[in-house]
């Protein structure tokens, strides 16, 4: 690395300071992509590949968009998880966090076979760790003669037969008990999929002002409590799928119209008004309505056909 290249290194530290994870890789990236291009054009002594740079420009933002999705994704994974745990016992929160990347959903984890085997090998460590601690502490009891043999040995076995006594408690009463409480608290706040705390919010997508669903937008919280009710057509979001935000009256395009009609929404409005005067049949009625869907239907077909010529850079006929 050069000496002017180790200075916009540092340089870019600076900017980086209060920039998001979508920014600070784009910026990362066209750094690293500049000086590699830069290294290569000093060492073949030729000419900086303005092209090539641009060209690595749209990957890097391409890259950038998936960095920031991520983030927020791991973000919105992390506030469930920790609504599903809020009131689990300390054991429980330890096994669901150990079997995470195994069974993602809380409840599935806990009531796995691996969960039962990490309870019950717990509770025998705790057991072990009781009985070793009593142990040397009844016997050094007994040596030094601060209790007899039969006082020492009683205590020691008091001591053991409470842990034991604890340890079926926690397994059989409290554990349960607080997973019940987790699973109806989670049906109280609106939360799914197996009995926990949703998401408190949920980040939604902001396109009053258009835009293409998955490109960088503006970001609300919302309460989450507000996709209690929304239609479920599978089971959660599919990696290409965003929450949205839409207001009133806005209008929404599916992929393949968009891939038909352009590489942006249009919204296409037909305000015009027709007056039909008094003693018209139902039957001229019924003719005028299916003419108007017609030339509807034709309108939006003659303006698709306008757009897709436009980006073609060809010309209208």
């Amino acid at each position: 690395m050069t000496a002017n290249q180790t200075i916009d290194s540092a340089k870019l530290e600076i900017e980086l300071i209060g920039k998001n994870i979508y920014q600070q890789t784009e910026l990362r990236a066209n750094l690293q992509a500049r000086q590699q291009l830069e290294q290569e054009a000093s060492q073949k002594r030729t000419k900086f590949d303005s092209d090539q740079y641009e060209a690595l420009k749209k990957i890097n933002a391409e890259y950038a968009k998936q960095a920031q999705m991520n983030a927020i994704a791991q973000t919105n994974a992390d506030i469930k998880f920790g609504m599903n745990t809020s009131i689990l016992s300390p054991e429980d929160v330890a096994i669901a966090t150990q079997l995470k990347n195994i069974y993602p959903d809380v409840a599935t984890a806990l009531d796995s076979v691996q969960a039962s085997g990490l309870r019950a090998s717990r509770a025998m460590r705790d057991i072990s760790s009781v009985v070793s601690g009593q142990l040397t502490t009844g016997l050094a009891d007994i040596f030094d003669g601060t209790k007899s043999v039969k006082d020492g040995f009683a205590s020691m076995s008091k001591v053991v037969i409470r842990a034991i006594e604890e340890m079926i408690i926690k397994l059989l009463i409290v554990g349960p008990l607080m997973r019940g409480l987790q699973s109806a608290a989670g049906g109280l706040f609106g939360g799914g999929g197996g009995g926990g705390i949703g998401n408190p919010t949920q980040i939604g997508s902001l396109y009053h002002s258009g835009g293409i669903v998955g490109e960088p937008t503006a970001m609300r919280s919302v309460d989450s409590s507000l996709f209690n009710f929304a239609p479920r057509l599978h089971g959660g979001l599919m990696p290409d799928e965003f929450p949205a935000i839409l207001q009133k009256g806005e209008g929404v395009i599916s992929r393949g119209d968009m891939a038909k009609g352009g590489s942006r929404p249009m919204v296409m409005n037909d305000n015009r008004v027709i007056n039909i005067g008094q003693g018209a049949s139902l039957e001229t009625v019924e003719q005028l309505k299916k003419v108007l869907a017609e030339d509807r239907s034709q309108f939006a077909n003659n303006v698709v056909k306008v757009v897709k010529i436009a980006q073609s850079g060809g010309h209208f006929r």
